[in-house]
Order: C-alpha cells, then structure tokens, then sequence
C-alpha cells in the first residue's frame, strides 16, 4: 500500500478517535489552562464543546461555546480534503496552498477574536463563553 495513504488512514484513525471521545463526553478532555490560571479567554476556548455540540447537531450551542470555529469549521475542512486529496494524488497545485497572505489574515482574525472575547463590556458578551458554559461537566 502506498505510504502517503498509511499516513492519511494513521491521521483518520487517529480523528475519529478524537471525535468520538468528544461526542460521548470522555472526562480526560483539556479544560483551558489560560482561562484556569489568568481568567483570560484564549482564542481557543471552547473549542472542545464548540465541536462536539455541532456533532450532535446543536448549533446554536456551538455559536455559543464559541462561534470563531463554527464559522471557520467549514472552510478548514474543505481545505484539508482539498490538501489531502492533492497529496495522495502527488499533483501539484496551488489552489489550497496556504499563501503568506492567507497566513497573515488569518492571524488577524485570530488576534481579532482574542482581544475581542476579552474586553470587559456587555456588547462583547457574545464573543465569550458564559460563566455557565465554561467548565460544564455533564
């Protein structure tokens, strides 16, 4: 069997195993140690239940855990089938190629959101996950 298509069944296996231990709520998922220690929201926070409640189809709770990755979830894995079906094939592309600029803006977005989900004001209470919502533990 080609090698490149062992290391794409290696990285599926190793996703779905991820996403199942999402989906069913395994205890051993991280919490945010930026928020635990400084009470600062990363731009990541919520990530974890952001995923597994667009797993079950609840998207509006996913908004809420945090809505950066409900936006982006869709056009990072089209990128990634785009990627991974022009490595396997060995073609050269430079569709989905990630380009400094693309880099760029998306590390604006990203600071963006980080300084956006931390400012203390209730217009921006959207862009954080609610006290409720940060360390549930169903």
């Amino acid at each position: 069997m080609n090698k490149r298509i062992l290391i794409v069944l290696a990285v599926a296996l190793i996703c779905s195993v991820t996403m199942v231990g999402v989906y069913f709520k395994v205890p051993f998922l991280p919490s945010c140690l930026l928020y635990e220690h400084t009470g600062v929201h990363c731009p990541g926070c919520g990530i974890t239940r952001a995923s597994r409640s667009m797993m079950q189809g609840e998207l509006a709770l996913a908004l809420r855990y945090n809505p950066l990755v409900v936006i982006l979830s869709p056009l990072l894995i089209a990128w990634f089938v785009i990627e991974i079906t022009y490595w396997i094939q060995k073609r050269n592309y430079e569709f989905a190629r990630l380009k400094p600029l693309y880099i760029k803006v998306i590390f604006t977005v990203v600071v963006v959101w980080f300084i956006t989900r931390n400012i203390p004001h209730k217009a921006f209470e959207w862009a954080r996950p609610t006290p409720d919502t940060i360390f549930d533990q169903e």
